[in-house]
């Protein structure tokens, strides 16, 4: 859903689309990380959620300057 309202932003030469495009995929690849992240801890006891978090909180960081 991101790609195509970022591609029909690019189309009508939308900012405002592009953007809204770009924060839906944004938030596509927060919610797989998460469930990598959570589906690791109940498996395998693997936890990295504090280091997912971590990563999350500097591309958002970065993705709002």
């Amino acid at each position: 859903m991101g790609r195509y309202i970022k591609a029909q932003g690019e189309k009508y030469k939308s900012d405002a689309l592009v953007a809204s495009g770009i924060d839906a995929l944004f938030d596509a690849v927060i919610t797989f990380a998460t469930l990598v992240s959570a589906g690791l801890v109940f498996f395998f006891n693997f936890d990295i959620q504090g280091y997912v978090g971590a990563v999350i909180s500097v591309l958002d960081f970065k993705s709002g300057v």
